[in-house]
């Protein structure tokens, strides 16, 4: 069998090409300049994968292996449940889920059938679900009981037909099943919800399969929330054609990749651009296993990446350096890992050396966007990898960097904004098309809000970002909406909110406040009066009480200098 790498170079002849992009001299040796994407979907790409390594183990889950045959006769009938309720093509599917093998199902079922998977963080707050549920138009809520809660006060304020609830304990091993359904199960009671709303998930697998409807590649897959360059909540429209391409880019980037061999660590979280495309899709394009994480638990992850011999672990910069400063880790814990790429925010020099150090594989900084499926750009892994870097665009992926006001395309060294465009660039925001014109050009360029510059080699370097996006534990958290919170205290008269650099987060939210009094508010009230309208992961960690905000002729807060005067 011949291998990806010279699979794609036969197909595609470096002749083809219109113009020369000098960063791809320095990809490495097996990566081609460019791959041929063919008119497929992910149905496509799953079909081929379960017909290609039908017993092989698709997950592991709590030590459960789920092989991809019979993950397959699962998806199908969930498939014909969701038909049978009245899911149609088209129609929103909002999956609130941790990694657990109902996303899996929920995903791939809801994709088989022509609907629109909507992918929802589940640590958001009520209030933050419900605007996504009601933009979305979702028809359909997949959920697991401890959540139901939150959804359950806001049933009535959306036009749901259906919410279908699952159990994180359902495919683990029986005797842990059991232990966990006794000490953590959230009871649901017949007079909390509508009975007519709401299902259970093993009830949507008792219908015969339906013949699989025709699904087109550029059909919208799903739709992601991000506050993309504005930080105004929006979804992104991203097709069959968009995913398809960009993990069929990332596995032409990972040449020693062995088909139907790696272990992914799936710790990202799939509700994520980057965990569903690194960690679900090329684990499903490659036939790969993945070893499924539903929540980041130091211990049990090291004792996965040494008990299933991790290969690929794809991740974020706390992750790494969470296991790099674990005191408890083995020498030969990691020696099995030979891939990694780090993205969501810069990755230390000292994690990347360490983390190497200890496991003798490679990891490496990548960058990319929700917009754009999401992954723009890499280092390479065998070749050279330059400090505070991102690295090379991905194989048919062009790059620029163009004057923030005229839109002049610079030069090498000079800075401006970060402009890309290829194959995995969104279609549009949903239904909002002010937005996008703001930042997608009709010939497919892509402005990113990064400010940036590329050297004469290719490689390209992020030096600030346009609209003040915090990026903490590699979640994009959007300044602007935090400070709407706060407002709304009514002892609150002005709050500005920063990123603060952070070892292990990458960045901490702290909230500067100037109060109506001239008083503090005790943290712990500022606290609690954020939980429910904000996510946890959102809240500010420290409160900083201002007389005044630096600010320009304009009036706007300079940020720069409420940064610089809090830096320890």
């Amino acid at each position: 069998m011949k291998s990806f790498a010279s699979f794609i170079k036969n197909i595609v002849p470096y002749s083809k090409f219109k113009e020369a992009k000098i960063w791809t001299d320095f990809y490495d040796k097996d990566v081609p300049d460019e791959i041929y994407i063919p008119d497929m979907t992910i149905n496509d790409i799953w079909d081929a994968t379960v017909k290609k390594f039908p017993t092989n183990h698709a997950l592991i889950y709590f030590g459960k292996n789920i092989s991809y045959h019979y993950l397959d006769e699962l998806v199908k009938k969930f498939s014909s449940g969701l038909l049978a309720q009245g899911l149609q093509r088209g129609d929103r599917v909002a999956i609130m889920l941790p990694n657990i093998p109902q996303f899996l199902i929920t995903y791939l079922a809801a994709l088989r059938i022509g609907a629109v998977a909507v992918l929802i963080n589940p640590l958001l707050s009520g209030r933050e679900a419900f605007m996504q549920f009601k933009d979305s138009g979702a028809k359909f809520i997949v959920t697991i009981d401890r959540l139901f809660p939150r959804v359950n006060r806001i049933l009535h304020k959306i036009d749901v037909e259906k919410v279908i609830i699952c159990y994180v304990e359902t495919y683990m091993p029986s005797f842990l099943s059991m232990a966990l359904q006794l000490k953590n199960k959230v009871l649901l009671k017949k007079d909390k919800f509508d009975s007519n709303k709401v299902l259970y998930f093993r009830q949507l697998f008792n219908y015969v399969v339906p013949e699989k409807p025709h699904v087109k590649p550029d059909d919208t897959a799903i739709l992601l929330y991000t506050g993309g360059v504005t930080g105004k909540s929006k979804a992104a429209v991203l097709t069959h054609q968009n995913l398809v391409a960009n993990v069929l880019q990332s596995r032409a980037w990972i040449t020693n990749l062995k088909e139907g061999c790696e272990k992914i660590m799936a710790v990202l979280p799939f509700i994520h651009s980057y965990g569903l495309t690194a960690c679900l899709h090329l684990s499903l394009q490659s036939g790969s296993t993945l070893v499924l994480e539903p929540r980041f638990k130091i211990k049990r992850l090291l004792a996965d990446i040494k008990k299933y011999q991790i290969t690929i672990f794809p991740g974020v910069p706390t992750l790494f350096a969470a296991i790099v400063n674990y005191q408890g880790l083995q020498s030969n814990t990691l020696e099995s890992v030979h891939s990694c790429i780090s993205g969501g925010s810069p990755l230390p020099l000292f994690v990347k050396r360490k983390f190497e150090e200890l496991s003798g594989g490679k990891l490496v900084e990548g960058y990319g966007l929700t917009e754009a499926s999401p992954i723009t750009h890499c280092n390479p892994l065998y070749g050279i990898n330059k400090e505070r870097c991102i690295g090379l665009p991905y194989p048919n992926t062009d790059a620029r960097i163009v004057d923030v006001q005229t839109r002049e395309i610079l030069k090498s060294s000079q800075i401006g904004e970060l402009e890309v465009k290829g194959p995995q660039v969104m279609r549009g925001y949903w239904k909002n098309k002010n937005e996008t014109v703001k930042v997608l050009s009709r010939d497919g360029w892509l402005a990113t809000g990064d400010i940036a510059y590329f050297d004469e080699q290719g490689f390209f370097y992020i030096l600030d970002r346009k609209k003040d996006i915090i990026l903490s534990g590699g979640y994009n958290i959007y300044p602007s909406e935090i400070e709407n919170v706060l407002l709304e205290h009514p002892n609150i008269a002005e709050a500005a909110v920063c990123g603060i650099p952070d070892d292990f987060y990458g960045e901490k939210v702290h909230a500067f406040i100037i109060t109506r009094n001239g008083l503090n508010i005790d943290k712990k009230e500022l606290i609690r009066f954020c939980e429910g309208k904000l996510g946890r992961y959102k809240i500010p960690k420290e409160f900083i009480y201002k007389t005044a905000f630096p600010k320009n002729f304009l009036g706007k807060v300079l940020k720069r200098e409420l940064n610089k005067n809090s830096r320890v």
